[in-house]
């Protein structure tokens, strides 16, 4: 496939057209070559902006085999008038920036980019202020992504051979009296004003898509909502909800850490004598108020995990196969309820659903998982045998039964998917 720009000098009173045609490009360029002539256009557009702002350019077409693209529609229809040309003055250095709302539907981010001679040469990200913005601000015209052109006579005496970078200096030293940091943090300053409204917009609708999957999707993150409000706007712009959660929980950390070293700010003024009873008092009421904010959230999560567990179990106990009314393997609700071929010393507390089965289960001296009798360290027995769960603890029935070790016990359970024999004793056998 041929690829033909074709560039006509509007303006000349000789009217001269010119052809360049990507044919035969050496590897080196041909791999970083855009294939789409959608794409080749765009670039053009975007490196000769200032020319189509100012009314300079040259009518360019780009056109294959296929297709023909005109750029100067694609600027007419995609910006258009949405420009505004802003002059300004840094340490007494002029400088003019070309404010734009590009409506293409494309995957490109907010940048600044500087030029020299018109022409863009340095493009700069604008994530330090849009890190937390959608990639795609919106306003009556639709969605849009904001590209700023930064020009001045400073720039254009300081551009590369190559025409690919700005070579200023980050501060100001001995020979410059200005660094790019500077005009950077100025164009920044510049763009949020300009784009003031439409980031408040942009803002609104990712806090109600927080708000609302934090109020009817995960309760638990809801004293960060009341307590750290401002959040929202150190949060990115998801919608995804795995990745949301993710912010949230990384949210939660910083206000459970901000949290602790309160508390223990609170105890060292404590130890070093109270001044004014009045105000520490209040401080405590309301580092109180955001303990008891964190345990109600602790309280929810805890409730979301029993559900999950119990929608996990309800799974399981079902018919696997309806037609030959097989059930689930009887380790998956062994595994639910206790991983098999453990003991109580080898999993952390958490790591059990024995709730499942009866509260008062959790709390106990000793369980052993799947193992044989022989093998339980609380037990002084040869048997072979092997009961899903054994638990040590206070019985309260007996059997009439002489022989170890099932003389004593409190649990006895069947369950129908999956038979399960719950043995709870107290002393050592």
């Amino acid at each position: 496939m041929q690829c033909m720009i074709c560039v006509e000098e509007v303006n000349s009173d000789v009217p001269r057209i010119t052809q360049v045609r990507l044919m035969g490009l050496r590897g080196q360029y041909k791999s970083n070559c855009p294939k789409k002539i959608d794409t080749i256009a765009r670039n053009i557009l975007n490196h000769c902006f200032t020319y189509y702002v100012l009314g300079k350019a040259p009518k360019i077409i780009v056109c294959d085999e296929f297709d023909t693209v005109d750029v100067d529609e694609l600027y007419r229809e995609n910006i258009g008038d949405n420009t505004k040309i802003v002059d300004v003055d840094i340490k007494g250095i002029p400088f003019k920036i070309v404010h734009s709302k590009n409506y293409m539907k494309t995957k490109e981010k907010h940048t600044v980019n500087l030029c020299a001679n018109h022409w863009g040469v340095q493009p700069i990200s604008l994530s330090k202020i849009f890190g937390n913005v959608n990639t795609k601000l919106e306003d009556n015209k639709g969605e849009f992504t904001y590209s700023g052109y930064v020009m001045s006579e400073l720039l254009d005496s300081h551009v590369n051979r190559e025409r690919t970078k700005i070579e200023l200096p980050e501060k100001p030293n001995l020979v410059e009296a200005i660094g790019s940091n500077e005009i950077v943090e100025c164009m920044e300053s510049m763009v949020l004003d300009y784009l003031r409204k439409d980031i408040t917009e942009s803002n609104k609708k990712k806090a109600e898509i927080v708000k609302d999957y934090v109020y009817n999707k995960n309760p638990k993150y809801r004293l960060l909502l009341k307590n750290r409000p401002e959040l929202l706007n150190e949060i990115p712009w998801i919608t995804d909800e795995e990745k949301l959660e993710m912010e949230l929980f990384k949210q939660e950390q910083k206000f459970k850490l901000e949290l602790k070293r309160e508390g223990k700010e609170l105890e060292q003024e404590l130890k070093e004598g109270v001044t004014d009873y009045q105000s520490y008092i209040q401080k405590r009421n309301t580092y109180a108020e955001k303990v008891s904010d964190m345990g109600k959230s602790n309280l929810a999560e805890y409730v979301m995990h029993r559900k999950a567990i119990l929608d996990i179990l309800a799974q399981n106990i079902k018919y696997k196969d309806q037609e030959q009314q097989k059930y689930a393997y009887e380790k998956n609700i062994h595994q639910l309820i206790f991983p098999m071929t453990k003991t109580s010393d080898d999993i952390d507390y958490l790591q059990h659903n024995l709730w499942i089965i009866d509260e008062k289960l959790a709390y106990h001296h000793y369980l052993a998982s799947d193992m044989k009798l022989k093998s339980m360290s609380e037990i002084n027995n040869n048997s072979g045998k092997e009961p899903d769960i054994v638990i040590f603890d206070s019985p309260f029935a007996f059997t009439d039964e002489q022989d170890q070790p099932y003389r004593t016990m409190t649990r006895f359970i069947s369950l129908q998917a999956a038979p399960m024999c719950i043995v709870w004793r107290t002393e050592s056998l």
